[in-house]
């Protein structure tokens, strides 16, 4: 029915012949005519994905896929690549099916569509809403908007009561446009597929946005949530422009973000330079997953906290489990993100501790049963199933071997970078061969329950794929009763016991919450002083009495520093979590979400060892 496509309106004679061609093709009366002028009809099921888009030009990682509903083909972008190459904004929902989004227009609903690891948005229909065209090139989807202008820009303190405390822009456009935010931890830009007129420009040119090196924290201490907020205002932000981008870049004093807000009518971009962006953030991402952005307030300090619960009892099931950087050894660092990537996650959050220097780990990782790194210190841990089951506490492997001569021989430390004096024991989940941590090692070659050989002073040494690697420090003693030929036996449990029936165990600490009660001892769980005390960004873990999983991170106070970490658990117990385990913090707190970091710019956290991922085999 051509009344359907043109109800106002008679049809011309090209789009009456157009209709009966339409027909007959899909009748398969007639070939298809190879034109760009013809719609391109294509069986129901998959047509082509791939791994990058193309924005007016500038190209960004994003997975895409294209599809046919037997009829036309349909057109879905990562919802990472939309909000970071095009500026939308994602609302709240409690329907996983359809996101509500917004772009300078009345909220609109993209239906929902999982692509292996990552969430994609339909925007078939809403890209004809917006005039944007599309095409592709390979790996490439590539999308074009019409040329945008700058009617005007307007810039105003921002204040609270008496005192100013940030900026906002307002930068009024013909037309919508996309838009790419970056921060990093001293400034921030904006850039705009719009043009601008030279009068306009001319006013807002060249003042200084370099806040002076001499008078800045480091960016580790500012990153690692150790810098109490600048009361200093931004400066006014420098605007430059070519014939087709307009770039605006700013200063951004510790404590303050960036928040982008599109408006219709005019078509205005806000960008608020502020210590308190608004945090109101609600989506149920998948169902069980839900993504969280808040104020938490502890007295007259507010936190923010963004945060990913579990629903583990959810159809289809979503699993939690440790990753790690490498699958072949337990050496190694990598930004969370890349760590997710590799992974496939739709989620993860940053976990246990790790020694930065020889990226070793210092915790607990179990996975499917086999411990990858061991506990040290009897700190926390958690330890869970794919059913709901969970257990959390302070955290001891014991480790003891038996000769056949009689002798028995306690083991400290399992595949750890922490180094103590005794037997340590180093099996092929660490990697292929081990190298000392220590001047003056001693090494039993064990397989298949069997002292083989010994070695010492190697720089590296192979371990036995059915066995594993004694290493004895400060104990030369049991080496005489470890000779060659000498038969082996093993025995390993846990403390507490109940931790031996989980397949899955991530260390951190301190512990912070069991069984509804704040039960923080830094320096029983070996850590210093300093670290007892200080106030720091923070990575969580939570348990609620529903038995759903909180994966938490907590930033700076308002106009302060981070939490200690009593109020971290007082901030997990009113985010409802009876069990709670404190994680790496600081400059390490990630927490990524389909393919994008939602809790801080990507280039202001540091390298991880290891997470906690959330995946599911039935999204891919």
């Amino acid at each position: 029915d051509l009344m359907v496509f043109h109800p106002n309106q008679d049809a011309t004679r090209a789009e009456v012949a157009a209709f009966f061609y339409q027909s007959l093709l899909l009748l398969g009366k007639v070939e298809a005519i190879p034109s760009d002028y013809i719609l391109q009809v294509f069986p129901a099921g998959p047509i082509r994905e791939g791994t990058r888009i193309s924005i007016n030009g500038k190209t960004r990682a994003a997975t895409w896929n294209q599809w046919s509903n037997g009829l036309l083909a349909r057109t879905a972008i990562a919802d990472a690549g939309l909000i970071q190459g095009m500026g939308i904004d994602l609302l709240n929902t409690e329907n996983p099916s359809q996101q509500p989004v917004q772009w300078f227009s009345l909220p609109i609903a993209l239906p929902v569509q999982r692509h292996n690891h990552y969430r994609h948005l339909e925007i078939t229909n809403w890209r004809k809403q917006q005039s944007l065209t599309m095409s592709v090139n390979g790996d490439t989807l590539a999308i074009a908007k019409p040329m945008t202008n700058v009617t005007g820009i307007q810039i105003e303190n921002l204040f609270e009561g008496d005192r100013a405390i940030g900026l906002r822009l307002k930068i009024n456009l013909t037309e919508p446009t996309p838009y790419q935010l970056r921060q990093d931890t001293f400034d921030w830009q904006v850039t705009l597929d719009a043009a601008i007129k030279q009068s306009i420009l001319d006013d807002y040119q060249n003042p200084s946005t370099v806040t002076p090196e001499s008078t800045r924290p480091s960016s580790e201490e500012v990153n690692e949530g150790e810098v109490i907020a600048d009361t200093s205002q931004p400066l006014r932000p420098t605007i430059t422009a070519d014939p087709q981008h307009l770039l605006i870049q700013g200063n951004l004093p510790p404590g303050l973000s960036v928040k982008a807000i599109t408006q219709t009518n005019p078509y205005t971009l806000i960008l608020e330079i502020r210590p308190d962006i608004p945090r109101n953030r609600n989506i149920l991402w998948l169902p069980g997953l839900r993504w969280k952005e808040e104020y938490v307030s502890l007295g007259s300090d507010r936190f923010p906290i963004t945060s990913l619960t579990l629903s583990p009892n959810q159809t289809p099931k979503l699993n939690l489990e440790p990753i790690w950087t490498y699958s072949h050894t337990m050496e190694g660092t990598t930004p969370l993100l890349k760590m997710g990537e590799f992974c496939k996650t739709l989620a993860a959050i940053n976990a246990g501790f790790f020694n930065r220097n020889n990226r070793l780990p210092l915790g607990a990782i179990r996975w499917h049963g086999t411990w990858y790194s061991g506990p040290i210190l009897n700190r926390g841990a958690i330890a869970w199933d794919n059913q709901g089951s969970t257990a959390i506490d302070r955290l001891t492997l014991e480790e003891v071997i038996t000769t056949s001569t009689g002798g028995q021989f306690p083991l400290v430390v399992l595949n750890s970078g922490y180094v103590k004096g005794g037997i340590s024991r180093f099996t092929p989940q660490w990697g292929k061969s081990y190298t000392p941590l220590t001047a003056g090692e001693v090494i039993i070659v064990v397989e298949n329950n069997r002292v083989t050989r010994h070695v010492e002073n190697a720089e590296v040494t192979d371990i036995p794929d059915t066995g594993y690697l004694l290493v004895l420090r400060s104990l030369s003693s049991a080496k005489a009763s470890l000779m060659p030929g000498t038969t082996i036996t093993l025995e390993s449990t846990t403390n507490p016991s109940n931790f031996n029936s989980f397949p899955h165990i991530i260390g951190g600490g301190p512990l912070l919450i069991k069984n509804q009660q704040i039960v923080v001892d830094a320096q029983a769980e070996g850590f210093s002083r300093a670290f007892a005390q200080q106030s720091a960004i923070r990575s969580v873990f939570g348990i609620t009495n529903s038995g759903e999983l909180i994966l938490v991170t907590i930033h700076n106070r308002i106009g302060g520093l981070g939490a200690s970490l009593t109020e971290t658990a007082e901030l997990m117990q009113k985010l409802g979590a009876i069990h709670a385990l404190n994680l790496d913090g600081g400059s390490s707190t990630s927490l990524i979400l389909g393919g994008q970091m939602i809790n801080r710019p990507p280039s202001t956290a540091a390298r991880v060892h290891n997470g906690l991922g959330i995946f599911s085999h039935h999204y891919g």
